[in-house]
């Protein structure tokens, strides 16, 4: 599965409680385990908000809605919590390998999600539907059925904080993989 990166919007309350979600998989990261690079601009703290907790896969109907909880949202100007999620089908499927990757931050300004084959001859874009809840810590994204690899699929995601969409430096960064294969979409 490729990257699922999420743009994060402020959440309702609808969105928030749903009752029509099928739980696919939930998984917890180990806790400070975040690498943390340079000395300089932010703080220890800061660079460890970005601190994988646990994440959680749905089906939501026809979608795929993947909750990321950090240690820590911030929402501040000099940087970016980001957020990259990956679904990548096994490589003996019939049709092709294909996998969906997106990327969000925690301010929402912006976020992408891609279904592309694995040798870039066919390609898909999507939006996406990106939550954030601070106070819990949580964001959640959810991808449309046409973004979203049919699996089983292998579910990465990584964490950074920097600068989105950009080529600057990376403060810290988590990862964390889900072991075994999922089948997300029915």
């Amino acid at each position: 599965m490729a990257s699922l990166m999420i743009g994060l919007v402020n959440m309702s309350s609808a969105a928030a409680v749903d009752t029509t979600a099928e739980h696919v998989v939930t998984s917890y990261d180990e806790s400070g385990d975040v690498r943390l690079y340079g000395r300089h601009l932010l703080t220890t703290s800061e660079k460890k908000s970005v601190d994988l907790r646990r994440v959680t896969v749905q089906r939501v109907g026809d979608k795929a809605r993947v909750i990321i909880r950090l240690r820590d949202v911030i929402r501040v100007r000099k940087f970016d919590q980001m957020l990259f999620v990956s679904l990548v089908e096994r490589k003996d499927v019939p049709g092709g390998q294909w996998r969906t990757d997106a990327g969000f931050t925690t301010k929402g300004r912006d976020s992408y999600v891609t279904y592309s084959s694995v040798d870039g001859d066919r390609f898909e874009s999507c939006n996406l539907d990106v939550h954030v809840r601070p106070r819990k810590s949580l964001v959640s994204a959810t991808v449309p059925w046409r973004c979203t690899a049919e699996g089983p699929v292998k579910v990465s995601v990584e964490s950074l904080t920097g600068t989105f969409r950009s080529d600057a430096t990376v403060f810290s960064r988590d990862r964390h993989s889900i072991s075994g294969r999922h089948a997300i979409l029915p």
